[in-house]
């Protein structure tokens, strides 16, 4: 009775399982009696709820990236995917829409995580953001990419829209 009431007592335990094994090992060792059924249903019904949790996190993020593809699809479809921005004076900023929405999506987790009526959705932001982040960047990659295989050299960042005053600005960085 002893060594179920010690072997109920370590189940209970926050003691990782691999801890808990050796000290059931020496239980059974001291008190001559068989090792309990409870230690191994313990550690495999963990091992399913992992699983399980597991599983729901990859439908949640899988259907939010499902979403974030899609509404890139559409910004691209639609020709949206880089806008400018008129600051007046005639001046205006260019930027593209889908890592701007990275950005932010993804800046904005981070105080969201620490307010808890907010920290519920934090880990949403922060998959589409990543999400849009990926999309975007792949696109002006392969941009990039493709505008230099053309002989365009650095002209490929003016193919995406952005001024050429920014271009010089951004070449003037690297000496």
């Amino acid at each position: 009775m002893a060594d179920m009431i010690a072997m109920r007592s370590l189940m209970n335990s926050s003691i990782p399982y691999s801890q808990k094994s050796k000290i059931a090992d020496w239980i059974e060792r001291a008190t001559g009696s068989g090792r309990s059924a409870m230690m191994s249903a313990r550690r495999y019904g963990h091992v399913a709820m992992s699983a399980a949790t597991e599983a729901g996190h990859v439908v949640r993020q899988g259907g939010e990236s499902i979403l974030a593809g899609a509404a890139h699809g559409a910004l691209a479809s639609a020709g949206k995917l880089d806008v400018t921005i008129p600051l007046g004076k005639g001046k205006s900023v260019h930027g593209p829409v889908d890592l701007g929405i990275g950005f932010l999506a993804t800046a904005a987790s981070i105080p969201m995580a620490m307010h808890e009526g907010a920290a519920v959705v934090a880990p949403e932001f922060r998959n589409v953001g990543c999400a849009m982040l990926a999309c975007g960047t792949s696109r002006k990659t392969e941009a990039y990419l493709n505008a230099k295989k053309a002989g365009g050299g650095t002209k490929a960042v003016a193919a995406h829209g952005d001024h050429e005053s920014i271009v010089k600005e951004a070449l003037g960085l690297f000496p």
